[in-house]
């Protein structure tokens, strides 16, 4: 019973993950800007390393979210300059997919990566 709970919980997060980033799609759309892409995305050690595709005109806040959906904490806030890496401490995170939140002003990206032992 409580692994279908789980899975449900999960479900409905990610869908509502796709249904934000849709909706933030239609925003960048109207508004004729978007947040910057993570090209990449690597956990070791504690460390987290990401690289965005491209710069952003304004500061950007990239946050971590857990594989059910909770927010774990803010990494990254700051200018972005396309292909420099970015290290973030993060310390122990267990195995399973993850998701990284990219807000520049009215605009958000998604990218989720996975952590494996």
């Amino acid at each position: 019973m409580k692994k279908s709970i789980i899975v449900v919980l999960f479900a409905l997060t990610v869908g509502a993950s796709v249904a934000q980033q849709g909706a933030a799609e239609a925003t960048n759309v109207l508004s004729g800007g978007s947040a910057p892409e993570i090209l990449t995305a690597h956990f070791s050690n504690g460390i987290l390393q990401f690289a965005f595709k491209e710069s952003a005109d304004l500061p950007v806040t990239v946050d971590l979210y857990s594989p059910l959906g909770v927010k774990i904490k803010t990494v990254y806030q700051g200018a972005v300059a396309g292909g420099i890496i970015i290290s973030a401490e993060i310390g122990h995170l267990d195995k399973g997919i993850y998701f990284l939140q990219v807000l520049s002003g009215n605009n958000s990206h998604v990218r989720r990566f996975s952590v494996t032992k």
